[in-house]
């Protein structure tokens, strides 16, 4: 379940002021010197299967095909997994507590490279004007606007051009939200929104699902909106 007030993290300071959220799908929480934790359900009105060991954070050996040597990217692979994914933002260079990368998806750098296949994030970005920052996409019918006529396609959300997006530098992701319902269709059964996310990780990516078609209110939509600002700074 999201949390209502603001978590304890060891290490951090939640701050006095936070704000009143009307989303069903999504908590901003505010901690001292700039930290704000996002935390975004990936459960709630998803119906897709996962097996047990796919809710299960890597803690060593070889898992999907993944050696000992990128376990980080297995665990960062659960946390996407999870039933709710929890994101940390900080400056670049700020000193976190230790192993919190294993807990959150920690974000430091603020994107440069976007890679988007969320319709309701593509108007978003054209509202804050951050359109710029699109580099690739994933929508089949480009034809659907005039702004990515000129842009490069790099797959659909559940099958991306990987050289395309390493050929561009993309460090974040803006996926719909049927990213989350993707079926078990690996021979291994093994969940593919954990192995995306192991994939992004060993990119250097960050994987953003957006979920606000599924809000009812337009305040609730307003939030993703300020969520996505949040990460790109």
């Amino acid at each position: 379940m999201l949390d209502e007030t603001p978590p304890v993290i060891s290490g951090l300071k939640a701050s006095e002021v936070q704000r009143e959220m009307h989303s069903r799908l999504l908590r901003i929480f505010y901690y001292e010197d700039g930290i704000t934790l996002i935390e975004a359900d990936a459960s709630a009105g998803i119906s897709r299967e996962r097996k047990k060991k796919d809710m299960e954070q890597v803690s060593g050996g070889e898992q999907d095909g993944y050696s000992a040597e990128d376990s980080i990217s297995g665990v960062i692979g659960g946390l996407y997994s999870g039933a709710i994914i929890k994101y940390l933002t900080a400056e670049e260079g700020q000193e976190l507590p230790a192993g919190i990368e294993k807990e959150y998806i920690v974000i430091r750098e603020r994107p440069k490279s976007v890679y988007i296949a969320s319709e309701e994030a593509l108007d978003m970005m054209k509202e804050s004007d951050r359109t710029g920052l699109i580099t690739c996409h994933g929508f089949k019918n480009e034809n659907a606007d005039d702004l990515l006529e000129e842009i490069d396609f790099a797959g659909t959300y559940d099958d991306w051009d990987l050289k395309k997006m390493i050929l561009k530098k993309t460090d974040l992701a803006i996926l719909p939200e049927e990213f989350l319902k993707q079926e078990n269709k690996a021979e291994d059964g093994s969940d593919p929104v954990k192995r995306y996310g192991m994939r992004a990780s060993q990119m250097g990516m960050t994987l953003w699902i957006d979920r606000s078609s599924s809000e009812t209110t337009d305040e609730a939509k307003a939030e993703w909106r300020d969520a996505c600002e949040i990460i790109f700074g």
